[in-house]
This record gives C-alpha cells, sequence and structure tokens, in this order.
C-alpha cells in the first residue's frame, strides 16, 4: 500500500502554520489563528478534522493566507470538495480541481510525501514504543527538542494518513509498519538533508558513549557500485532487525544514517 497524496486544505493549512513555525520558534497555533481571523478552539477542530469550513471561511481564510487569485480559489475548491451542502456543488469543486495548472499551486506548501518524511514524523512513531512514553504533543516536544505546534501537525498528518492511529481510549498506535512508503526524488533528498544535519548535531551535542560517527575515504572498482550499494541494504536490514526488536525494553530513540558517495567527477 502506497501513501496516497491527495490534495489537502488541511495540509495547505499545516504547511502554512509550519513555515511560520520554523521562522519563529515561539510562533504558536493561537499566533496563527489570529493571523487569521478565527479562534484558536476553531482552527484546532478544523485541523484534526472534527470540524470543516464554510464557503465564506474559507475564502476569508485563503484571503488571510495572501494566496494569489488561483491559489485561493484552489483552495476554496479543495474546502468545497469536501463540505459543499450539495453534492452537487460538492462534485463541480471536483471537476474544477482535476483542471489547475499545478505549477501555478505547487508553491502552496508540500505535499505529504514530502512532508511527512521530515525526521520527526518518524521520531514520534517511534517514541510510541518507549517504556516511558505518554500519549502528549508537550512531552514529545520535550522528548525531541523540538516546538510543540510542529509535534501537532506532525500528529494530526500522522493520523489522517493512517501512520499514527489514536483509540477512543487515548491510546497511541504506530501503524506505519503496515504501510509501504514510497519516496520520490525530492523526498529523499530533503530527509537525507535532515539526517545529515542532524549527525551534525549530535557531534555537538551527544556524549561519544551515545554515538558512534566515523567515515573513510577510498578507492573502488564503479562498475561494483550496486554490490556495495546492496551491501550496505544488508548490513542496515540486518542491524534493524537485531536492534529494534519489538521484545527489548527500548528507552530511547536513535538514527542510523549510512553514507556512500563519489568524491571525484
Amino acid at each position: 500500500m502506497r501513501i496516497m497524496t491527495k490534495p489537502s486544505y488541511r495540509e495547505i493549512l499545516r504547511s502554512k502554520l509550519q513555515e511560520k513555525a520554523d521562522r519563529n520558534r515561539r510562533y504558536s497555533l493561537r499566533a496563527f489563528a489570529k493571523d487569521l481571523g478565527v479562534s484558536p478552539a476553531l482552527l484546532s477542530q478544523v485541523l484534526s478534522g472534527k470540524r470543516g469550513m464554510s464557503e465564506t471561511m474559507a475564502r476569508d481564510v485563503a484571503r488571510k493566507l495572501k494566496l494569489n487569485a488561483v491559489q485561493q480559489d484552489y483552495f476554496c475548491d479543495l474546502v468545497a470538495a469536501d463540505h459543499a451542502k450539495s453534492d452537487t456543488k460538492k462534485t463541480q469543486a471536483q471537476e474544477r480541481l482535476k483542471n489547475y495548472d499545478r505549477t501555478k499551486i505547487k508553491q502552496l506548501g508540500l505535499e505529504y510525501f514530502v512532508r511527512i518524511h521530515e525526521w520527526h514524523h518518524y521520531a514520534i512513531l517511534e517514541c510510541t514504543g518507549l517504556k516511558d512514553f505518554q500519549p502528549s504533543t508537550s512531552w514529545l516536544a520535550k522528548k525531541l527538542n523540538i516546538e510543540e505546534v510542529k509535534i501537532r501537525i506532525a500528529v494530526e498528518r500522522l493520523e489522517e494518513i493512517g501512520l499514527l492511529k489514536i483509540t477512543p481510549e487515548g491510546k497511541w498506535l504506530d501503524t506505519h509498519a503496515h504501510v509501504q512508503i514510497r519516496l520520490d526524488a525530492e523526498a529523499t533528498k530533503l530527509a537525507l538533508k535532515q539526517y545529515a544535519l542532524l549527525g551534525m548535531e549530535s557531534l555537538a551535542t551527544a556524549p561519544m558513549t551515545k554515538r558512534e560517527n566515523s567515515a573513510f575515504v577510498m578507492s573502488v572498482d564503479s562498475k561494483r557500485i550496486e554490490e556495495a550499494k546492496k551491501v550496505l541494504t544488508d548490513f542496515n536490514q540486518s542491524f534493524i532487525e537485531q536492534f529494534n526488536a519489538s521484545e527489548d525494553e527500548k528507552d530511547a530513540v536513535f538514527v542510523l544514517a549510512t553514507q556512500f558517495f563519489p568524491v571525484t567527477t
């Protein structure tokens, strides 16, 4: 099964919120709600899927997001496709969505297949298996040392596409093992850049006793590159199977990142 990248007005809102939070660590859902002219409670319900938007609200929000005319129409059609009062209007909106020029709306925000591969999404899923896990965005923000607003956005995203299930009793279940996730080139590059930066940060923040960093420069026969890549893939799989065993009592989340690349042209 592949994660579907169905256009979502909620994902546009989440991406805009995350962009602002990336620029300002103190930016919050409350601040975003104020910018959009809605209450924080209402915005929270919209983002979590508990409530939709009216046509008037969608148009007003689109303007306050400072979208251009085409982007505003696209945003409103996404809302109408889900929440229009009549089936006829929903169908009309769905048909209009098929005809938009993707080059004019792509800057609205990265799709699921890109955003979902930001490192903290997988870290959240892995945290659910820790022995001291607490089903709380504030606990996760402290554990992963990132802003709580980003955790909330990620949890909503994970839940919406089925990688995380929160039961009526409040239990969080990591379900991503049942979903095959295929990366495209853009998502792969963004994810690997993030892991490279995390590795660099670990040199200054993690003690030697809790990390292993090594690098080797070697000359190779380029005809054996595919063979070398398979050896690394097999090693990664073996390492994960040995140290990510379900019966272990887990108390920390680590990153395993391997690199093998040319430095000659």
